[in-house]
């Protein structure tokens, strides 16, 4: 039983470790519907970081969470 529930959480760990970056989707949807660049986030920092975020090699922090929604008028829920 102990080797199945381990084999199980493995299993999961690796689905929610591949599951698609969903914020990234709803970062480039909003850039594209408000017409914005990287170098249009100054909540989130200069260009580069953005573009870093963009690219998935990192990952917004909750402050950025918490400035985005507030700019944006949506929940911070939407960039998890």
């Amino acid at each position: 039983l102990l080797c199945r529930i381990t084999n199980q959480v493995g299993q999961f760990s690796v689905a929610v470790d591949n599951r698609p970056r969903l914020f990234l989707s709803m970062l480039r949807v909003l850039m594209k519907q408000h017409g914005l660049g990287v170098a249009d986030f100054p909540e989130i920092g200069d260009k580069s970081l953005v573009s870093r975020i963009l690219s998935g090699s990192r990952n917004l922090t909750k402050q950025h969470i918490k400035k985005l929604s507030a700019r944006f008028g949506v929940s911070a829920g939407m960039f998890y």
